[in-house]
């Protein structure tokens, strides 16, 4: 009996010692892997930062953008208004140079009238002088 204990306690040995083999194998797997995935989140960490520094600087670009844009809108309204003041006073000098040009055609049409109502007294005078010639 003690030889058979003797026999059943070292091959538990072995089998525990086989066990501990497999567990500090199985540990050093799991310590690569933890080692691989601390790693890959150090790396994912760097990534992420240098994303959000990239977002960054193209919100910064983006903003430059709007406020570039927002000013040539508003130079292109500025230039549209002064187009429109320009118009609205080349129609104006249009109107006034209309007037004149009619006040002008009314005006020669009154010395013409009065042109020939002076030949018509110059004839009406003439003919009486010579009359009382």
């Amino acid at each position: 009996e003690q030889e058979e204990m003797g026999r059943r306690r070292e091959s538990w040995q072995k089998e525990l010692e086989q066990q501990a083999l497999e567990m500090q194998s199985q540990q050093e797997i799991i310590n690569r892997q933890v080692q691989d995935l601390e790693e890959q989140a150090l790396e994912l960490e760097q990534h992420t930062q240098s994303l959000e520094e990239q977002r960054a600087e193209l919100e910064k670009q983006k903003l430059h953008v709007d406020q570039d844009l927002e000013q040539r809108h508003s130079a292109k309204e500025a230039e549209l208004e002064l187009m429109q003041q320009a118009l609205e006073d080349v129609q104006q000098q249009i109107r006034e140079e209309e007037d004149q040009l009619m006040n002008s055609q009314r005006s020669l049409s009154e010395l013409k009238s009065q042109q020939e109502r002076i030949k018509s007294d110059s004839a009406t005078v003439k003919e009486a002088l010579q009359q009382k010639m």
